[in-house]
């Protein structure tokens, strides 16, 4: 009432339109939030009265902060998404991703733990600053069997998600000792289509279920996060070929595929105007073959000879469509 009689006494003084929003408690309890506009009637620049408007503008609001949060959301997506394409140490990134995401949930603790069978181990960890909650960083939590059924279900795909609530809430507070922890959510996290662990998100002190839109971002953040690892797995093994191939004497190479040079290998080509140079000792130039993909490194060049006809029987070799063609 009070905010009313002072835009009341505003337009009075003033003589200009004076617009309040007020969050309007009705006797059932609802609450909804109603705009005010007062407009001074004059009459020989004196103020004689008011005219007020006013509308329930709850659904414009929500839609607004919604569509808010959208955005806001659209902006952590894409910096979580960049994040990973610059490259960089994995590790670092990871933490970034569940600090970025942490603090845009104002949730209490964002972490990524790794699943072995029968346990989690925490791997990466992200704590807010204001929750009263310890670091779990390292720790191992076996798994009972009933957690396990739970956890099979998720790993099959057969359910996305889960929560504290799916799995009896008073039962595993006391069982894990999980200090003030209220509710956690956790997504799966997939790397080459085989359970690599779980994205975990937690909440402490104040109890409150989870929305639709955090366990959709959850979903979205999990599956950045195992695009991620993934690419490390991938290079780990990248690695581990070029190292045994070096061994071997053998120098491993790349067609097309500039982004294992992290990895150390080079990108190779068909037509390659460096060898031609070496192997003929002479200067050449060469510009890049503009026929060709363009991530391909193969130089301008003329072919010699027919497709269908080479009997040297290459295990690779697109000259023939196959051997038995170029024989006939």
């Amino acid at each position: 009432a009070e905010l009313f009689r002072e835009a009341d006494r505003k337009v009075f003084r003033s003589k200009n339109l004076e617009t309040i929003e007020e969050l309007v408690t009705y006797p059932d309890s609802t609450q909804r939030l109603m705009e005010t506009v007062k407009t001074p009637l004059v009459e020989s620049g004196e103020v004689i009265g008011m005219l007020g408007l006013s509308r329930d503008i709850t659904e414009r609001k929500e839609a607004e902060s919604a569509l808010k949060n959208r955005l806001k959301q659209q902006r952590v997506m894409a910096i979580l998404s960049q994040n990973f394409i610059v490259g960089g140490n994995i590790e670092d990134q990871i933490n970034t991703s569940l600090r970025l995401i942490g603090a845009f949930m104002g949730i209490s603790r964002v972490a990524l733990m790794k699943f072995d069978g029968r346990s989690l181990c925490f791997l990466y960890e992200w704590n807010n600053s204001t929750a009263d909650i310890k670091s779990k960083l390292g720790t191992v939590i076996p798994l009972a069997d009933t957690e396990l059924e739970v956890a099979e279900t998720l790993y099959n795909k057969t359910v996305t998600h889960f929560s504290l609530d799916d799995l009896g809430r008073e039962d595993i507070l006391n069982r894990y000792q999980l200090d003030n922890i209220t509710n956690f959510l956790m997504l799966p996290i997939f790397v080459e289509d085989q359970v690599w662990g779980v994205l975990d998100f937690a909440q402490c002190d104040v109890y409150t279920p989870w929305t639709t839109n955090e366990i959709d971002l959850g979903e979205v953040v999990a599956g950045i996060l195992s695009g991620a690892i993934t690419r490390q797995s991938i290079d780990s093994k990248l690695i581990e070929a070029k190292e045994l191939a070096e061994k071997n004497s053998i120098r491993l190479s790349a067609c097309g595929k500039p982004d294992l040079r992290p990895a150390g290998i080079p990108v190779s080509s068909c037509i390659d105007g460096a060898l031609i140079q070496r192997i003929t000792g002479k200067a050449m130039s060469f510009k890049k073959d503009p026929g060709q993909r363009g991530v391909c490194a193969c130089v301008e060049s003329v072919d010699v000879g027919s497709y269908q006809t080479c009997l040297n029987g290459c295990a690779y070799c697109y000259a023939n469509h196959s051997h038995a063609a170029a024989t006939r």
